[in-house]
């Protein structure tokens, strides 16, 4: 019985030394040891297949990372040709377009207009061709700016000023036909006028640091800065440099809009 005993243990102990060696040695020895090993092989016949069932997941994982990974790079190449090419392509039909409307259809309207003896619509068709032309520059660059939105607290007076030119360039020529409407239309002009007007004070406020750091360099600056001229010198006081300068600024230009309005 012992020696039964003894036999069965030296088994299982040179068992345990093949898994180990298995597990440590890469897959392909430890088939070729097994098959090589003539009784060994056919005493443990398992023990290959968990090599070969651990070594085919791991194949077939890495066909479908190879498979996973082939839309993507298609799909960044289309993003890729779609913001290069068809953006270009888009751009060049809308230019062509509106080089044939201003240059081909528009005269053709105007000439026919002015041999007509109509010369209200040789003028509408006119202004409509300048208007064609300056109303996509500018919304050209206020898109760009919206797109590059980098500094926000600088470019949203930017964009506010650049409305300026499609706002007042159809303004002018919507008031060529409608008449009647023209004081209404003006009067809005006016508004947005006055709007754009304290814009830019505050832009010109922030390019030069903020309000915090524009009184810190105005308070360096000398008091003469804040003195007025010989006639409102009289009526009203010096202004203290600073703060207190800014903020008049700030209300000089706020009442001039007030008073654009109610005019």
């Amino acid at each position: 019985m012992s020696r039964l005993h003894s036999d069965a243990y030296n088994e299982h102990l040179l068992y345990a030394q093949r898994l180990d060696q298995s597990s440590s040695s890469p897959p392909s020895s430890s088939l070729g040891a097994g098959g090589g090993g003539g009784g060994g092989g056919d005493e443990n016949p398992q023990e290959a297949l968990p090599n070969t069932a651990l070594s085919s997941p791991n194949n077939n994982n890495n066909n479908t990372k190879q498979y996973s990974t082939s839309p993507s790079t298609s799909a960044i190449k289309e993003e890729t040709f779609m913001k290069q090419y068809l953006s270009l392509i888009v751009t060049a039909v809308l230019a062509l377009s509106l080089i044939g409307l201003v240059f081909g259809i528009i005269p053709y309207y105007a000439v026919h207009a002015a041999h007509k003896y109509k010369y209200n619509e040789t003028l509408y068709w006119t202004a409509g061709a300048f208007v064609l032309i300056a109303v996509p520059v500018s919304v050209h660059g206020i898109i760009q700016h919206l797109v590059n939105y980098y500094m926000p607290q600088v470019q949203k007076y930017v964009i506010r000023i650049l409305f300026m030119v499609p706002i007042f360039s159809i303004q002018a020529w919507f008031s060529l036909f409608f008449h009647s409407a023209s004081a209404y239309i003006a009067a809005f002009r006016e508004l947005y006028e006055a709007f754009v007007l304290s814009s830019f004070v505050y832009y010109i406020i922030e390019l030069l640091g903020g309000e915090q750091t524009l009184s810190q360099k105005l308070v360096t600056k000398p008091p003469s800065h804040g003195h007025h001229g010989p006639i409102f010198g009289h009526i009203f006081r010096p202004w203290t440099m600073g703060r207190p300068f800014m903020i008049n600024c700030k209300y000089g230009v706020l009442q001039y809009v007030l008073v654009k309005i109610i005019t």
